[in-house]
């Protein structure tokens, strides 16, 4: 008996995997979104919550990826990011129910660093993080400002800032440093972009790696 209900959980969860990727490959070509993009986006949302976590949590980072992609109509891709951003609440509820997921909360922790009008929300959250993610959520989450993107920490980011932990000393050798390469501040937010960029690329990826390591649907 115990069998059998492995085996329907397990072909339940091959042929919800099979939906979702089928999804991102109808909204996704070739590196760019198509303009079924924005609809297929909104048929993942549906997806959540799903009663087997490891779904949500790989529906958490189809959507991420969908979010972060370009398309040859900048429309495409500014309506997939609204149809995404336009169920933000629905992603937020999840919180409560990943603590007891490894898998999905590394994927709500993914999906959630693309959402940085939410920052102050997001960053209350009772996620039971590792330092080294929550350092990784907030560098993705705080863009450098308009008035202070030269004192922004470039160089600062990768694998996780929270390894960069300076002594004052340190800092203002740090300050000097960049200050001599004189970076104006679109360098800063071009370079910031790109460190950002490969944060969110190290959560997605780990957030993946999580959901195979726990599916036995391979």
């Amino acid at each position: 008996m115990l069998t059998a209900s492995r085996n329907q959980e397990r072909a339940a969860r091959k042929e919800a995997f099979a939906q979702v990727g089928a999804a991102v490959a109808q909204a996704w070509t070739g590196e760019h979104l198509t303009p079924a993009a924005p609809a297929v986006t909104s048929r993942l949302l549906d997806l959540l919550p799903h009663e087997d976590p490891l779904v949500s949590a790989s529906v958490l980072v189809a959507l991420g990826v969908l979010h972060e992609a370009a398309a040859p109509d900048p429309a495409t891709a500014a309506a997939t990011k609204a149809a995404i951003e336009s169920d933000v609440d629905k992603v937020l509820g999840l919180a409560a129910t990943a603590a007891g997921s490894p898998p999905l909360l590394l994927a709500l922790t993914y999906l959630l660093a693309h959402f940085r009008s939410r920052r102050a929300e997001i960053e209350g959250l009772e996620l039971d993080l590792t330092e080294d993610d929550r350092a990784r959520l907030h560098r993705c989450l705080t863009p450098p400002a308009d008035d202070d993107a030269g004192q922004y920490e470039v160089g600062r980011a990768w694998p996780t800032p929270a390894i960069w932990q300076l002594t004052e000393a340190e800092r203002e050798l740090d300050v000097a440093w960049r200050s001599g390469l004189g970076f104006s501040e679109d360098d800063v937010k071009v370079i910031a972009g790109l460190e950002t960029a490969a944060v969110l690329a190290f959560l997605g990826a780990q957030a993946e790696f999580a959901i195979w390591e726990a599916s036995d649907v391979h």
